[in-house]
């Protein structure tokens, strides 16, 4: 869980930053390109669009708008992609120590022998 939140906070710092950093306008189109959230690719796309046109019309999905999606589902593929696998992984090394403790159908049977069966009660 504190794995989350330190993600998270990293994240929102990232962001303040890469805005704080880029905030004249020629580098309007590296923050459209890299801003996670959209918010930079979308205020590049409707620059000098009117108020009219703002409130009517959509921005296309083609250009900025387009890469800075492509980037950031992307990277957010690869990171779950990633989490997946090492949870895979902690999944099949448990798997291979519960084999080895319980002993397989090649292997003797563990040291101890079987426990005797419930005694079973009838209702009445």
């Amino acid at each position: 869980m504190m794995a989350t939140y330190v993600g998270v906070v990293g994240f929102l710092i990232f962001y303040f930053v890469l805005t704080a950093l880029f905030q004249k306008p020629q580098y309007d189109h590296i923050v459209g390109l890299l801003e996670p959230f959209g918010v930079g690719a979308v205020q590049e796309v409707t620059k000098y669009w009117t108020t009219s046109d703002r409130n009517t019309m959509l921005p296309p999905f083609a250009g900025v708008m387009l890469y800075n999606r492509a980037i950031w589902f992307s990277l957010s593929f690869i990171l779950l992609a990633i989490r997946l696998f090492k949870l895979s992984l902690r999944g099949a090394r448990r798997q291979g120590r519960q084999s080895r403790e319980k002993g397989c159908c090649h292997c003797a049977p563990p040291v101890g022998g079987a426990l005797p069966a419930p005694a079973l009660r009838r209702r009445q």
